[in-house]
């Protein structure tokens, strides 16, 4: 509730600031590519992040945290225009998110809270009115996982390895649901790789996880066949001999973190290393 709060307070101080600004947009800002700006408004503030936090309300008391691409702006109406009601921009908004299967999830005061979903990916967005219409603010997340730019380097893999006798391969990436290896993974299969070239001995099991989201059956061939494309991709790519690596994969049965929450469920979707 917290960073609610403070954003509610930030977008009324806003108004009043704005009052002696141009009625012009905010440089380097603007409209979210799915909302078009009510009439007669201007981008005053503008945040996006490639991956940000909001609070969204699913029930009163009820608050989650969705994690993403982030999108923050608020409008303010331009002199001498009539302004909207709160309720016309909110009904707008409403509207307009319907025609991408958006629902409103949550109504408090002069906000709602819409969650629209795909089989891929989860839409949260936030619209408040402010002061009987002349400023409202729009805030979004686009649930995705985090890019990992930073992977442990072939020192770390082979301390843990020689410590714990496996780790957990940071900056790995497979679209939702799917096997396919995506190219930025590249950084994390190359240092595997580099561990291996630097270990002629070495030989390694390459080990799937996923959360306990679907069946046990579904996840046990994803997971396996997601270790698969690590294992190809480092035979292929860096010429490492298939002798030394074997894939498995274990579903949702050795998790690092409960499946009961978004962030146990992210940490438990990962691959490992293990020395056979």
């Amino acid at each position: 509730m917290k960073r609610i709060c403070i954003f509610m307070l930030f977008c009324v101080c806003l108004i009043f600031a704005s009052l002696s600004l141009a009625n012009e947009d905010l440089e380097g800002s603007s409209d979210h590519p799915l909302f078009t700006r009510m009439p007669g408004f201007f981008i005053d503030s503008y945040q996006y992040q490639e991956f940000g936090i909001m609070e969204f309300m699913i029930g009163e008391d009820e608050v989650i945290e969705p994690e993403g691409i982030h999108t923050s702006i608020a409008y303010f109406i331009k002199d001498n225009v009539i302004s909207p009601s709160e309720m016309q921009i909110l009904r707008n908004h409403e509207t307009a998110a319907a025609a991408i299967g958006g629902k409103v999830v949550y109504k408090d005061l002069n906000t709602i809270y819409i969650l629209a979903e795909t089989q891929n990916h989860k839409l949260y967005i936030r619209v408040s009115g402010y002061n009987g219409g002349e400023s409202y603010g729009i805030e979004t997340v686009e649930e995705s996982q985090m890019r990992q730019d930073v992977v442990a380097d072939v020192s770390v893999l082979q301390s843990a390895l020689g410590t714990v006798g496996k780790v957990i391969i940071s900056g790995i990436y497979f679209d939702f649901g799917t096997s396919v290896l995506k190219p930025e993974s590249d950084p994390a299969v190359l240092e595997i790789a580099r561990l291996l070239n630097n270990n002629a001995n070495l030989n390694l099991h390459v080990v799937g996880h996923t959360d306990s989201v679907g069946s046990l059956e579904t996840n046990l061939t994803l997971s396996k066949s997601r270790a698969q494309a690590v294992v190809q991709t480092l035979v292929e790519k860096y010429k490492i001999d298939l002798q030394r690596l074997k894939a498995h994969g274990v579903a949702s049965l050795a998790p690092v973190a409960s499946n009961r929450t978004k962030e146990g469920q992210a940490l438990n979707r990962r691959v490992e290393i293990v020395e056979q």
